[in-house]
């Protein structure tokens, strides 16, 4: 998204004159910032009576439905204080951001320029959780609010065009873990931003570290995004593309988030400097949700509205704890698990959501996989709250003091469920459908006849071989009990 600049005041006076600052947005709340987050779907109770077909498709919009919880917010500060701390030292209307933009800036942290020094003021942020957990849509939520581009005319007086400002950037990190890669794809992902031809990457490695800090610096990067960090292997390649991500931070200024698996994770705890590095402006472990947290408890009470069934099944205790111990608090194997089961049903003829249902549309892939399955360990630290007789939750007593050293311990532990094999009969809360009794029968009372007629060969063999017993010629009407009166 490109706008136009809108200069507000800044509220600290270092921030004050800058107009990178100025143009970013106002500084939001709690309460406005959930809102501006979040995204819920339009529904309407008329589309209850729509076509199966048509039903289905609305199902999709669940895809883009946005609860968010409290991390969203603790993402957001962090972005935002990255942004204002980054743009400190590169104030285009600054002597010293004039000269850094204009000359190489190879050489060690504070060379001179001019009359002063450019010392970069530039943090790092991190995210880590497993798969499913939000850590992506937390992220392209946050950043959504801000716009990507802004160009600037006039500011107090001063003419600042052609300033094209990129405010942030979200790549990948390449497979290969190769600093050379990374800078290909920021090269395009740059110019794709200003909406540039795409600069051809040079051969020569120390070309296109001196072209790619160029396009950094005149682009004015507010923060760069580099998700898929586990991606970094133990070859010498992530050694490089390390060295290559702290000097964006430390010579050129540019902030940087990393958004990773538990895998990366471990990958900065092997190494201080990376993990010192990593984290400087904060670091947000994301895990599934438990049962008794508000934010499960809000998310579950806003997806459960999306349903495009021909009749709305309420949201019980019953329906919630079953969606919590299928999905483990995953959001997004939440998500989809209520979109399967709704496919499911509609067009069946009673389309109630049930337990069983929700059972049924339970991913099987998902279900086996070892990081889903080790989620345990993150979600249950306290027993999942159970239905008394009266069916109203009964919620596990807190540890005394004296156990919970000893559970924490055993908290500590990795849990691995085994998954039993069960063959699911038949949902004894849905109505089987009477009013096709009679002619069910019927066709079942033709089949036999016909299965016994072309079965009496096979019969007649198995009896001769001794494989069959005389019951089975009764059952098929192929016994003859009395010679003198049958024909």
């Amino acid at each position: 998204m490109t706008v136009n600049a809108t200069y507000h005041q800044a509220d600290l006076p270092e921030y004050r004159g800058n107009p990178l600052i100025e143009a970013l947005p106002p500084l939001m709340s709690r309460e406005d910032v959930m809102l501006a987050l979040s995204n819920f779907p339009e529904i309407n109770e008329n589309e209850r009576e729509l076509s199966n077909e048509v039903r289905e498709q609305y199902v999709d919009r669940i895809d883009a439905f946005r609860c968010p919880q409290g991390t969203f917010f603790d993402c957001y500060k962090a972005i935002v204080r990255l942004l204002r701390t980054g743009y400190t030292t590169r104030n285009p209307l600054d002597i010293h951001t004039v000269r850094f933009l204009h000359y190489s800036v190879e050489g060690s942290l504070g060379e001179a320029l001019g009359d002063g020094f450019h010392r970069p003021r530039a943090g790092t942020f991190s995210i880590t959780g497993i798969s499913g957990v939000g850590k992506s849509t937390m992220l392209e939520q946050v950043l959504g609010h801000f716009p990507q581009i802004i160009d600037h005319n006039v500011y107090q007086g001063h003419d600042l065009t052609p300033l094209r400002q990129v405010v942030w950037l979200k790549i990948n990190c390449p497979p290969n873990s190769k600093a050379r890669d990374l800078t290909e794809i920021l090269l395009a992902a740059i110019d794709d931003a200003l909406g540039l031809k795409r600069t051809a990457p040079p051969s020569r490695t120390g070309t296109l570290l001196r072209l790619i800090a160029q396009k950094i610096k005149s682009a004015f990067i507010g923060v760069l995004v580099i998700d898929e960090m586990q991606r970094l292997t133990r070859t010498n390649g992530d050694e490089q593309l390390i060295n290559f991500l702290h000097d964006i931070v430390d010579t050129l200024g540019v902030p940087l988030v990393f958004c990773g698996n538990p895998e990366f994770e471990d990958k900065m705890r092997q190494r201080l400097r990376f993990a010192r590095r990593a984290e400087t402006a904060g670091f947000i472990r994301l895990n599934p949700l438990a049962y008794q947290t508000s934010d499960w408890q809000s998310f579950i009470k806003y997806l459960w509205r999306y349903q495009w069934t021909n009749v709305y099944t309420p949201l019980n205790d019953e329906l919630n704890i079953k969606m919590h111990k299928l999905s483990k608090g995953n959001l997004a194997i939440a998500q989809r698990l209520f979109v399967t089961a709704q496919l499911k049903v509609i067009g069946t003829g009673n389309e109630v959501i049930t337990p069983a249902l929700l059972g049924l549309s339970e991913s099987v892939l998902t279900s086996r996989a070892d990081e889903f399955i080790q989620a345990d360990a993150l979600v249950y630290d306290e027993e999942l709250p159970e239905l008394s007789e009266s069916g109203e939750t009964v919620l596990p007593q807190k540890n005394n003091g004296k156990s919970f050293l000893k559970s924490r311990e055993i908290r500590q532990k990795p849990v691995r469920r085994v998954h039993k094999s069960f063959t699911v009969t038949a949902d004894l809360n849905r109505p089987q459908h009477e009013e096709f009794a009679e002619e069910l029968n019927n066709y079942t009372a033709q089949t036999e006849a016909i299965l016994a007629k072309k079965c009496e060969p096979v019969l007649f063999r198995a009896l001769w071989q001794n494989k069959c017993r005389y019951s089975a010629l009764e059952h098929y009407d192929r016994l003859c009990n009395d010679p003198s009166t049958e024909t």
